[in-house]
Order: C-alpha cells, then structure tokens, then sequence
C-alpha cells in the first residue's frame, strides 16, 4: 500500500521530543470494515433483546481538497446473527429500513466529520420505492403511521440522523488535518436518540484525548449525559415501566470508546464501542460496536 500520510516532525529534534506534536492526514482509496453491533435491552434480569449484527461496510474516498474529503460508504452486508426468539421479527422488519442508506455519498470537513449528503435525492427515492413495494402491506395500518412519518422525515433529510448516530459519529471522527498534541482533550457536544424512550434525545459531553504511540494513534472518546434535569424521563418511565420495574428512578447514559489508527497511512484500524442507557438496575439497555479493518 502507497503512502497517504505526511507527518510533520518539529525541525529541532530536542523539541520535537518534547512536543510530540503530529498531523494525520486522510487515507485515499478503498477501505473494508467487518462492523459487530450487539444490543441487549435488560428487564428485570431478562434479555428482552439480545441481538448480534454483523456489517459490512466499503469506504471510498474519492476526493481530498484543502477544505473536505468527499467519500462514499457502502453496506456489503448487514445480517442479524442471532436475537432472542420474540425479537426475531422485528429485527428483520428493522432492517429493511437501513435499505435507503446502504449506499451514502458524504462529504466530510477537513478533520473528517460528517458535513453534507451528496446523495439525499438518491436515498429517499429509495425510501418511496420501499413504501411502493416491501412496505405496501402496511399502508393502512394505523400503528404504522408514526413509522412512516418518521421515515418520510429522516430519508428526506438525513444529515442530522447520521450525525447523532454514534457508529457514524465514531467512524468519521474529527482528528485529522490538525497539529494534535499527546494528551489533548478536545470537548464537543453530541446529540443521540434514548433506547429506553423512543423520541427523546440526549444531550451528551463528548471529551476526546489523541495520543501517538510509535506507528499509532490512540483516540479515546467519552460521551456523559449533559441533561441534570430527568423530570420528564421519569414521568415516561412511571407511565411505561414503573409497574415491571419498580419505584426506583436513577437514570445514566454514557459511551466509552478507543479507536486506533495507523499513523502513517492515516487510516482507522480499529473501534471499540460501549454505551449503556440505564433507568435503574432493573431496566437498562446497551450498545456495543466493534469496527475492524479487513486486511
């Protein structure tokens, strides 16, 4: 593989021992990850939900300027491996609905985050052709409008659904094109959907700290729950929860990850991934990803 990175030393050796500071630049050409989603919705110590999704996703980067990288990210395989028997159906159902995004076109800034769809026409032409076909049967089924409404919102504009989902936010990370120095913590905010109160986002501090371990990056970013104030949560969980789960209300929402990335040819090897939404003990929900390179 040819080289598609420049690293920056400081012209004072003694100095540039001192600063470690360092640049990573964009990887050009074409990229394959193995994605492993893993979802367990607990009740009461029972898996409600206890699923394993395999992914596969091809990254193409088909332009680097001064200003953005241009990039097309393309689902090979997205395949449930195994659920609980009750959630079999509905996860399947779920799926078709990743159909409209299984081919995006983005155009990334110069630090590689999510900053335009170049293909939005193309994605909710296939959310309509999905509606005409696979989705036809429940048209006029009323427990479906919602879906449907959401659908026609999301495929319609889909910018900010890719850039509060955590796995897109973790794969086009903003740690390149900039002087970074080890042990930097940059603070974000972020913004993601509860598993546990479907339509209700929380507001989350992202901290990142980046550090150059020989030929690799290490990136560890942290997300907390901005939001002291769970008043309305706790009334949603008195309404829907309280009689399976009990009085208790003591509510958490947080995501750890590390990621590594080869220094000098500027691409992601790795991800871990771990996000747990908590009511109480009784009632949580966690999400885990684990990106890899495919060598």
């Amino acid at each position: 593989m040819s080289s598609r990175f420049k690293f920056f030393d400081e012209e004072n050796t003694k100095d540039s021992v001192q600063s470690s500071k360092f640049i990573l630049t964009y990887p050009l050409g074409k990229l394959r990850y193995n994605i492993l989603v893993s979802q367990n919705l607990n009740v009461n110590g029972r898996n409600f939900v206890n699923s394993r999704t395999h992914i596969i996703w091809s990254l193409i980067v088909e332009d680097v300027t001064s200003e953005n990288i241009i990039v097309a990210i393309k689902t090979e395989q997205n395949k449930v491996l195994n659920t609980t028997p009750d959630s079999t159906d509905l996860l399947n159902f779920s799926l078709i609905f990743n159909i409209p995004l299984e081919y995006i076109r983005l155009k990334l800034n110069k630090y590689g985050g999510i900053e335009d769809i170049m293909n939005q026409n193309e994605i909710f032409d296939k959310w309509r052709q999905l509606k005409k076909n696979e989705l036809l049967k429940y048209r006029d089924d009323m427990s479906m409008k919602g879906i449907f409404t959401a659908g026609d919102l999301e495929f319609s504009s889909s910018l900010k659904v890719l850039q509060q989902n955590i796995l897109y936010t973790l794969f086009f990370n903003d740690v390149y094109n900039k002087e970074i120095e080890n042990n930097i913590s940059n603070k974000h905010t972020f913004k993601t959907n509860s598993k546990l109160f479907q339509g209700n986002f929380i507001d989350f501090n992202h901290s990142q700290s980046i550090n150059k371990n020989d030929d690799k990056i290490n990136v560890n970013d942290s997300f907390l729950q901005k939001m002291t104030d769970f008043s309305n949560l706790k009334k949603l969980y008195e309404k829907d929860y309280k009689v399976i789960t009990g009085d208790n209300f003591s509510y958490s929402y947080g995501c750890n990850a590390t990621s590594i990335y080869e220094a000098k040819e500027g691409y992601l090897e790795k991800t871990t991934a771990r996000m747990e939404e908590k009511a109480n003990n009784a009632l949580f929900h966690i999400l885990q990803y684990q990106i890899e390179l495919i060598k």
